[in-house]
C-alpha cells in the first residue's frame, strides 16, 4: 500500500514537471511570433502635417494685484459691535451696511428724552396760557382794583375834610389821619401791584427756562438720532472688503481701524521681471493675463517699466492695469503674457518632433511607410514650439514622437487617421 502511493506521488511530480516544459515552449514561441509581427510593421509614432501659423514670441510671469485706491474705516461713535455683515473678499456698493453697532442704550436714551420733551411741552403750554391771562383773571387783580376804588374815596373823603379843616370844622389831627389812611391805601397798592408784577416776572422765567431746557433736549435728541444713524458703518463707494480688523462683541470706536476697503479704481498688475527680462518688455507692450483661479483672460497693456533695477536682485518691476468693472482682492495673483512679437506664416512644430543630434538638428519626414532622416534650420522658440527656417516644407509629414527608434529609412506605423 505504501509502495503504491510513492508511485502515484512520482507520477504526479512528472506531470507537473512536463505541463511547465511545454507551456514555456508555448509562451517562447508566441512571443517570437509578436516580435516578428512588431518587427514586420515597424516602430510605432505619431505623424503631423506641416502648417504655417502666427509666431508669437511671449514671456510668461506671475504677478501680483495692487490697488492704490483703498480706505481703512472706523466707526462715528463708540460702541459694541453687534454684527458684522461683510467677510474679507466681499465686493460692496456705496452705502451698503458692513456692521452694526449695540445702539440699545442709544435708543433707552432716546426714549427718556421724548418723555422729558412731552412733559416739557404741557408745561410750556400751561406757562404761556397763564401769562396770556394774568392781567385779567389773577386773584391779586382784583385786590388790587379794590385798593385803587378805596384811594379814589379816601381822596375824595380827603379833599372834603380839607376844606372843612379850612373853615375850622375840624382839627388838624383828624386831617393827618385821614391823609395817613391815604398813604396806607396807596403803599398797599403798591406792594399788590410789585407782587403782581413779580408773579408775572416768575410764570416768564419759567417758561423761558422750559424752554431752553427743551431746547437742551431737543439737541440732545438730535445727537442721540445721529448717533443711531452712525451705529452703523457703510461703504463710501463701491469696492471690495480686503481686510476685517474687528470681531463681533468687540468694543468699536473712532480712528480704531475697523475695515479696509479698495476702490474698483485704479486696479492694476505688479510683476517682477529680471533685468534682462525687463529690456524685452516696453511701455504699450501688448499683455494677457488671468486672475486668481477665474479662467477669464483679459486684455491690456503695459503702462509702467521700472527705469531702475534694484541694485541688490537686480529685478524691477513692470504695471498694467486691470481695466474691469469687477474688483479683485488685492495680493490675488495674476498669470501674465507679455506678447513681445508676431510674425504670420511661420512653420512652426513642436519639440517632441526635433531630435538634436551632434552638430545639427534633424526630423523625420514620412513617405510611403518609412522615415527619411533631414536636417533643418531652428529660429525662435514660443512656448513648447519651434519656428522652422529651412529643410521643411508647408505639407511635409513628420514623426512627432518615440523619436530615440527612428533613424533613416526607419519603417512605421501609426493608429490615425489622416491624409498621410
Amino acid at each position: 500500500m505504501k509502495k503504491s502511493k510513492n508511485k502515484i506521488a512520482v507520477a504526479i511530480v512528472i506531470i507537473i514537471v512536463l505541463s511547465i516544459a511545454l507551456g514555456r515552449t508555448v509562451f517562447l514561441s508566441l512571443s517570437e511570433e509578436q516580435n516578428i509581427e512588431k518587427d514586420s510593421n515597424g516602430v510605432y509614432a505619431n505623424l503631423m502635417k506641416v502648417k504655417k501659423d502666427k509666431l508669437i514670441e511671449e514671456l510668461n510671469f506671475i504677478g501680483t494685484v495692487r490697488n492704490d485706491s483703498s480706505s481703512t474705516l472706523s466707526t462715528k461713535i463708540t460702541g459694541e459691535i453687534n454684527q458684522i455683515l461683510i467677510n474679507e473678499g466681499d465686493y460692496v456698493e456705496k452705502g451698503d451696511s458692513l456692521l452694526i453697532l449695540d445702539k440699545s442704550q442709544l435708543e433707552a436714551s432716546m426714549k427718556t428724552i421724548l418723555q422729558k420733551e412731552n412733559t416739557l411741552n404741557t408745561q410750556i403750554s400751561y406757562l404761556k396760557e397763564q401769562i396770556s391771562t394774568f392781567y385779567s383773571s389773577n386773584p391779586l387783580m382784583d385786590k388790587i382794583e379794590t385798593v385803587e376804588n378805596n384811594i379814589e374815596f379816601q381822596e375824595r373823603e380827603l379833599s372834603k375834610m380839607e376844606k372843612l379843616y379850612e373853615g375850622d370844622a375840624i382839627s388838624k389831627t383828624e386831617l393827618d389821619k385821614a391823609k395817613h389812611q391815604l398813604n396806607t391805601l396807596k403803599i398797599q397798592k403798591s406792594e399788590l401791584k410789585s407782587t403782581a408784577d413779580n408773579n408775572f416776572e416768575q410764570l416768564v422765567h419759567e417758561k423761558n427756562m422750559s424752554e431752553k431746557q427743551l431746547e437742551e433736549l431737543k439737541s440732545s435728541l438730535d445727537e442721540i438720532e445721529l448717533s443711531i444713524s452712525n451705529s452703523q458703518l457703510t461703504a463710501p463707494y463701491d469696492g471690495i472688503i480686503s481686510q476685517v480688523m474687528v470681531e463681533e462683541g468687540e468694543l468699536a470706536m473712532p480712528n480704531k481701524p475697523a475695515l479696509i476697503i479698495s476702490s474698483t479704481e485704479n486696479q492694476k498688475i505688479v510683476i517682477n521681471l529680471s533685468e534682462a527680462d525687463l529690456k524685452k518688455v516696453k511701455k504699450d507692450t501688448r499683455v494677457e493675463f488671468k486672475i486668481g483661479t477665474n479662467d477669464e483672460i483679459h486684455l491690456g497693456q503695459v503702462t509702467y517699466v521700472s527705469s531702475n533695477v534694484n541694485p541688490a536682485t537686480r529685478v524691477g518691476t513692470v504695471e498694467v492695469p486691470i481695466n474691469s468693472s469687477k474688483v479683485y482682492s488685492s495680493g490675488s495673483s495674476a498669470e501674465v503674457k507679455f506678447i513681445l512679437s508676431e510674425i504670420e506664416d511661420q512653420i512652426l512644430i513642436p519639440a517632441s518632433s526635433i531630435k538634436t543630434l551632434t552638430d545639427k538638428n534633424v526630423v523625420y519626414i514620412y513617405k510611403e511607410d518609412i522615415v527619411r532622416e533631414r536636417e533643418i534650420e531652428l529660429g525662435r522658440k514660443t512656448g513648447n514650439m519651434y519656428q522652422v527656417l529651412s529643410g521643411l516644407e508647408v505639407g511635409d509629414v513628420i514623426a512627432e514622437n518615440n523619436l530615440d527608434s527612428l533613424y533613416d529609412g526607419t519603417s512605421i506605423y501609426t493608429f490615425e487617421e489622416g491624409d498621410f
